[in-house]
């Protein structure tokens, strides 16, 4: 079975990986991150405010893309290079401040990854960092995390872990607030904090994906995609039907009932059957591809409506060789283009605002 996710990429770092070095004994950092809707774009807002002027460094790691920061304030700064940890980082310097903040572009393919929980494959985590400062007597006044999450998934779980003594640990009464979907942490007199936080997808078409995903995974050669709105499920065409045949022979039959058993009472818009062949000119009882592709893909809808698939909800569509996914010039190749495509459009989900 193979699994192919176009919009997430599977691994966990964290979010705001940007720790605020500074010596200074007091103050209040605020780290506020906006998810995009895609998981694959975003926005980090960070302030950092104590009570007195002085020089203030923030130090972002090696190689940092600076064209990411789209927003810095107060104007009087600079980026320099300074070793800390064994490594030499790109800092952002201030002068003589109290107040200090950045906007960045998050670009969630490339700095931010989410892992899907292996008891729950509608559910995802992350870290999201919020900064520490670094000194025998470094203490923040407050640190606070905003994170807002899109409406199309539910926060479903939250943790705080802070660092009081040089040493971050799970903090079981953190002091989380939830508006809608926003979810913010809030804690006092540490070095520093960061949140475990779950988000749950709502969508229709994830929970489709998953549980198609699921019922043919014993189908090693069936592949399933999916994207935002629709899973698309590709079948060898070879395994499906005998050369130059219309009816499905048992290996299909076996593939199809699996899929159809998996998609009663699912909520979906439609589901679209289409068949493609290779380019080689059909000889018998069809005059051409077209003919031959239409007949494969009405009968493999007749068969889904014979296991339960919404008449009303279900198409077949004939393509011949006009969408290969490879070029036809080997044998091996032809047979890739020979095959039974089902993509299943999710409906709109009406608790998603």
């Amino acid at each position: 079975m193979k699994f192919f996710f176009n919009n997430i990429k599977l691994k966990v770092i964290s979010l705001g990986f940007i720790s605020i070095i500074s010596f200074l004994n007091a103050g209040t950092m605020e780290t506020v991150a906006f998810i995009g809707d895609d998981l694959e774009t975003g926005l980090k807002y960070t302030n950092i405010r104590y009570d007195y002027f002085g020089k203030k460094n923030m130090y972002f790691g090696e190689n940092f893309n600076k064209n990411n920061l789209s927003y810095i304030k107060p104007s009087g700064y600079n980026w320099i290079k300074n070793k800390y940890n064994g490594k030499i980082e790109d800092v952002l310097s201030f002068e003589n401040t109290n107040n200090y903040a950045y906007l960045e572009r998050i670009n969630l393919k490339n700095d931010l990854s989410l892992s899907r929980m292996k008891d729950n494959k509608n559910e995802w985590f992350m870290i999201i960092d919020g900064g520490a400062c670094i000194g025998d007597n470094c203490k923040n006044d407050e640190n606070i995390i905003s994170v807002v999450v899109p409406k199309k998934f539910k926060i479903s779980g939250y943790e705080s872990f802070e660092d009081k003594l040089g040493k971050y640990e799970f903090n079981k009464n953190g002091d989380f607030k939830i508006i809608d979907n926003t979810v913010t942490l809030y804690s006092k007199n540490i070095k520093g904090t960061y949140m475990k936080l779950w988000i749950q997808d709502l969508t229709s078409s994830s929970e489709i994906y998953n549980d198609v995903a699921q019922s043919l995974e014993k189908f090693s050669e069936i592949s399933v995609y999916k994207s935002d709105t629709e899973t698309k499920i590709v079948m060898p065409m070879d395994n499906v039907f005998a050369s130059g045949k219309a009816e499905a022979n048992q290996t299909g039959k076996e593939w199809l009932k699996a899929l159809s058993v998996t998609l009663r009472n699912k909520n979906y818009k439609e589901i679209r059957v289409e068949g493609h062949t290779d380019n080689i000119p059909i000889k018998g009882a069809y005059p051409s591809n077209w003919e031959l592709s239409s007949a494969r893909a009405s009968s493999s809808v007749r068969f889904m409506l014979e296991n339960g698939i919404e008449v009303n909800k279900i198409a077949a569509i004939g393509y011949a060789d006009t969408k290969p996914l490879v070029d036809n010039n080997t044998d091996s190749n032809r047979a890739k283009n020979r095959r039974v495509e089902i993509i299943i459009v999710g409906n709109s989900d009406s608790n998603i605002e």
